[in-house]
């Protein structure tokens, strides 16, 4: 079976209020849903976590619990020296508008490069890397490494900015990377202060990304409104938001934009019209922005979304 899905960056814990941890960390959600779009297609796919942890509890649990959700995890570091990583999460956003803690030198920040990264990048069909993922600059360089390997794949940059980790540095490399860009409202209002993009509108700023980089699509996320694609000239938007009834435990937004990545990226990968893989997006994100936590198990009736491969990749 071979890796056709690769996310590379922050595997931790969330850790809500109420004192519950659950998986979190952007690249690692992405890939757990993806793994589970692909998990009944029939191609022959898996998906991998590309990350570090610490020789501790926590590190032995994002393991199993990947391992258990289908995701391949011979390519997760251990580290002796640094704790598994974690990300407090907050019910309102505090003083500077963000929802989450996350700690500092974690064993995320400390992947290390090595052949065997360098050949899954050059295999793979779909590589997923963030900003948060580079905060650290060792890191950000063993990630762009693989991403310039990965000349295969669908290269899907999360613009993911949290706290004070991201810089105009790390934004202009990623976008000049990527084929793909995945990014909020909120953003994309920085990312376009910050590289002074042309106009005063969204589809302004998609123009101006497409003519300054080599990107073939982006999906913009909106929250309750769902998603919008843009492929060039073109821009995808469906009718009306997409919803579901909420879980009977709660429910929180943690992750939904991250499901709708991994969706967005297996849509482009399995070929779908980007009419389908936008309702795939909207379906996916709307899914688990219903339930708790950012890895919940996704309904059928979305997986079936995703069409039956008609050979072994």
């Amino acid at each position: 079976m071979s890796v056709t899905v690769v996310g590379v960056g922050e595997a931790l814990f969330d850790v809500f209020e109420d004192g519950s941890e659950r998986l979190g960390g952007a690249p690692l959600n992405f890939t757990v849903h993806a793994a589970q779009l692909l998990g009944n297609r029939g191609g022959g796919e898996s998906c991998a976590m590309v990350s570090r942890v610490g020789q501790d509890e926590k590190g032995r649990r994002v393991v199993q619990e990947l391992a258990s959700r289908g995701v391949v995890t011979r390519y997760i570091q251990s580290d002796a020296d640094h704790l598994t990583g974690i990300a407090r999460v907050f019910s309102k956003p505090r003083e500077n508008g963000d929802e989450f803690e996350i700690v500092r030198d974690a064993a995320w920040d400390f992947l290390e490069p090595a052949v065997e990264l360098d050949e899954l990048a050059a295999s793979c069909k779909v590589l997923c890397f963030g900003t948060l993922g580079c905060r650290r600059e060792a890191n950000r360089e063993a990630i762009e490494g693989m991403v310039s390997r990965a000349t295969k794949a669908i290269r899907l940059f999360d613009v993911n900015l949290r706290q004070e980790y991201y810089d105009i540095s790390v934004l202009r490399r990623g976008c000049a990377m990527a084929t793909a860009l995945k990014i909020n409202q909120r953003e994309l209002a920085v990312l376009a202060d910050l590289l002074k993009l042309r106009g005063n509108r969204d589809g302004d700023y998609m123009l101006a990304l497409f003519d300054r980089f080599p990107l073939e699509q982006i999906m913009l996320t909106r929250g309750e409104q769902g998603c919008v694609i843009y492929a060039g000239t073109a821009r995808f938007e469906g009718a009306k938001p997409v919803s579901y009834p909420d879980s009977p435990e709660g429910k929180d937004a943690v992750g939904a934009g991250d499901a709708a990545a991994a969706a967005f990226a297996v849509g482009l990968y399995t070929g779908m019209p980007l009419g389908d893989v936008l309702e795939l997006a909207n379906r996916t994100g709307a899914w688990v922005a219903s339930r708790k936590g950012g890895t919940p198990e996704l309904p059928e009736e979305i997986r079936a979304l995703v069409p039956v491969a008609t050979t072994a990749a």
